[in-house]
């Protein structure tokens, strides 16, 4: 669970867990060196595990897995592609989120920070830069694979709780630590750039629509990540609703049961061979699976960790 804690700018080591009163209050006096700033909420965790020692084959998702490792069997495909990205597509990422973003520090936005230090140190995973972007648009991405970089959008974080936000940022570690980001890149590069292929984008296609299948399937081992630093379904489940309906005003209305039963009703539909032509056409140029996919696979998953933990 995460509380809410002071933390002076001046002496970044002082932390002071606020009383009710100062919670309410939008000035804050530091009791050890005097400064007077605004308050600005930072977080607190109570972190019961880490998990240093995870390997990505520990929780990613099989269909992740094995359509990895075929982009992977493509003859120079990895290698080519690092380093084009660490010469030419990383660099022009770097100079717009330095430009043209907001990069989070131990002073600027410090309980994003917070988050990011946390989820860190929590999942063995090596601290990324974090930029966040103004666009209203209900999104985070992790990119750059010398030097990670997490990008969170700022309709996400409107949307989000801070118990939903540090799943997010746990979600974009576990692209890092599943070693997605390099041709998540390239799936990005060629949507950006389809004219530096021979052909354009009758050539880069075929390649398009490989990579975007693949990188539906990786969010699914990113969400198990996210779970592992979280171990709270239901703020998982309560984030996958905002991203299919995007109302923080509605969601107290929304049932999270009645949700995920809607995958029963997706398997139904799913049986027309009709049906199935059309989840392919609406989905073939997604980066992202239905978020209805994704409670049900996360939801799934779960349940077979508790199963075994009873079993034991």
């Amino acid at each position: 669970m995460l509380e809410s804690k002071v933390k002076c700018p001046k002496c970044p080591a002082a932390q002071y867990k606020p009383s009710e009163e100062l919670k309410h209050k939008t000035k804050f006096k530091c009791p050890k060196c005097k400064h007077e700033f605004i308050y600005l909420k930072n977080i607190y965790f109570e972190s019961p595990k880490s998990y240093p020692s995870f390997s990505a084959d520990d929780f990613m998702h099989p269909w992740d897995k094995s359509a990895l490792n075929s982009l992977k069997k493509i003859p120079g495909l990895g290698k080519a592609t690092k380093q084009m990205m660490k010469y030419s597509y990383e660099k022009y990422v770097r100079v717009n989120q330095l430009g043209d973003n907001i990069k989070v520090t131990n002073r600027t936005c410090s309980y994003v920070h917070d988050m990011v230090c946390e989820a860190s140190k929590k999942l063995g995973v090596r601290q990324p830069s974090t930029y966040l972007d103004q666009n209203p648009i209900v999104n985070a991405y992790t990119t750059c694979v010398e030097e990670p970089i997490i990008v969170i959008q700022s309709g996400l974080i409107e949307l989000c709780d801070d118990d939903e936000l540090f799943a997010v940022i746990a979600h974009e570690m576990g692209h890092i630590k599943c070693e997605h980001v390099l041709y998540h890149m390239l799936a990005d590069f060629i949507t950006i750039f389809p004219s530096l292929f021979p052909l354009g984008n009758i050539m880069a296609a075929p390649l398009k629509i490989a990579l975007l299948d693949w990188s539906r399937k990786s969010e699914l081992s990113a969400d198990r990540l996210a779970y592992i630093a979280t171990e709270n379904k239901e703020k998982l489940i309560s984030l996958l609703m905002k991203l299919a309906g995007g109302s923080s005003k509605l969601m107290d209305m929304i049932d999270d049961s009645d949700f995920t039963s809607q995958y029963s009703e997706w398997e139904s539909m799913m049986q027309s061979f009709g049906n199935k032509v059309w989840k392919f056409a609406g989905t073939i140029f997604r980066s992202h699976p239905f978020p209805i996919i994704r409670a049900c696979e996360l939801n799934s998953w779960i349940n077979g960790i508790e199963d075994n933990r009873n079993a034991a």
